[in-house]
């Protein structure tokens, strides 16, 4: 999953239409996803008297230590959120989420792009919110919610409106009137760590708006190389 180019439609067909729950998982849950994944195959062997892995060693992102999230409850975030993608709509759903959360992470690990963050909540932050950066889009974009003034649109006053939608869904799942706490993956972090997580995912997603595309890659085209 490091690697660039994985072909995300044969992970969707290998994880029966949920690709993710899968790559979501092996990514969040990292090192755990990973020593799961090898001890499954050691059993599958019939060899499961070799030694245990050292968790603390392995590579990977630890969020599931550094804020003390339970893996059932992460996998259970992930499944619900997959939910709430719509599978009928051609091109933003899980697929495609797990598309770019794969991408994400290539570009932050593979290509070492975490050097850049300044902290551990910023590389979980980025990476939820690549995540969920799409869930609930109905197929139809921000020009035609203004213009047709869908309930949306007036709710987000025509600004950022899906982008603002995506976020809120995500949140309102684990903590709105009708939200399921026992997928709060944010539960056991400090309040003002949330505070900032989820300050920093919603500037993730509403940077997904493609109307400041051009202007976001002419601050990337303009940062300087790295030797200057």
């Amino acid at each position: 999953l490091m690697k660039w180019g994985i072909d995300i439609f044969q992970v969707d067909k290998l994880t029966n239409g949920n690709p993710l729950l899968f790559v979501g998982w092996a990514i969040l849950a990292s090192p755990y996803s990973q020593d799961a994944m090898i001890k499954t195959l050691r059993d599958a062997n019939q060899n499961g008297g070799g030694s245990d892995t050292d968790i603390k060693n392995m590579q990977g992102y630890h969020f599931i230590d550094k804020y003390e999230i339970s893996q059932v409850c992460m996998v259970d975030f992930l499944r619900a959120t997959e939910s709430n993608y719509e599978k009928e709509n051609p091109y933003h759903n899980s697929i495609h989420a797990s598309d770019v959360l794969q991408t994400t992470h290539a570009l932050l690990t593979g290509m070492n792009g975490k050097r850049f963050a300044t902290s551990d909540l910023e590389l979980f932050s980025v990476l939820v919110g690549a995540a969920i950066h799409d869930v609930g889009h109905p197929g139809t974009n921000n020009n035609f919610q203004t213009n047709t003034y869908s309930e949306t649109a007036l709710i987000y006053n025509d600004n950022h409106v899906l982008e603002n939608y995506h976020v809120s869904l995500a949140f309102r799942q684990i903590l709105g009137k009708d939200g399921n706490p026992t997928l709060n993956i944010f539960k056991k972090m400090r309040q003002n760590d949330f505070m900032k997580c989820k300050k920093l995912i919603t500037e993730v997603v509403l940077g997904t708006d493609m109307t400041q595309h051009f202007q976001k890659l002419n601050i990337v085209k303009n940062l300087p190389m790295e030797n200057e």
